[in-house]
C-alpha cells in the first residue's frame, strides 16, 4: 500500500497565495534572510512590518501542525 505524500508549499508561497504578504514583501525578507541567516522568515516578515502579527501567527501555527501530521 503506498502512502500518498503531500507536498508542503514554503510558507512564503502560501503567504502570497492567501493575500497575507506580496510576493514583493517575500522579496524584501528573502534580502534580510541572505544578510541574517539565523533569523526566520516570519521574524523578518514582523520586523519589516509587511502584515498583521496575528495573521501572521495564526498561518505559521497552522503550518506547523500540518508538519506534525505527517510524523
Amino acid at each position: 500500500m503506498y502512502m500518498e505524500i503531500k507536498r508542503r508549499m514554503p510558507i512564503g508561497v502560501e503567504l502570497v497565495k492567501r493575500g497575507i504578504v506580496t510576493e514583493n514583501d517575500i522579496e524584501k525578507a528573502l534580502e534580510y534572510q541572505r544578510e541574517h541567516p539565523n533569523v526566520k522568515l516570519g521574524d523578518i516578515l514582523h520586523i519589516l512590518n509587511v502584515c498583521d502579527d496575528e495573521i501572521l501567527i495564526k498561518k505559521i501555527f497552522q503550518k506547523s501542525q500540518e508538519k506534525k501530521e505527517f510524523y
